[in-house]
């Protein structure tokens, strides 16, 4: 299991193009299916949401789940909270269209940044500044 994003009450993992989300007592709250595997995972600090970042992003509540998946918003490398409502979040910084995005929590609201050339055609490396 890899472990995507923990804290004291919630946990996020993923093994072989799957992802769970456990409570504390490792009652699975949700699970999903992810093409490629999810690349990485964030829990609100009141754990009023979770995301998930793959292929596609997921956005888990207690009341909902939603997803959001395009041709131009796709392939999440990494994701970050930018303010109590609001998440940055980085598309594959080598693919053509990498771009950062910020997602409303509460509306689900996505708009994009800038778009984020800075590593294409570049060597991998796992360490990303942006």
């Amino acid at each position: 299991m890899n472990i995507l994003y923990q804290n004291s009450e919630l946990t996020l993992t993923s093994q072989h193009e799957r992802v769970f989300l456990t409570d504390k007592f490792n009652t699975v709250l949700y699970e999903e299916v992810f093409y490629g595997n999810a690349s990485c995972g964030l829990i609100d600090s009141e754990n009023k949401w979770v995301l998930i970042g793959g292929e596609h992003l997921t956005i888990w509540t207690k009341e909902r789940i939603s997803i959001i998946k395009s041709d131009e918003f796709q392939w999440i490398h990494s994701l970050r909270t930018n303010s109590k409502n609001t998440v940055e979040i980085l598309t594959d910084p080598w693919y053509a269209r990498s771009a950062i995005w910020q997602l409303d929590t509460s509306t689900l609201n996505l708009m994009k940044i800038r778009n984020f050339p800075d590593y294409r055609e570049q060597q991998y490396t796992d360490i990303i500044d942006w």
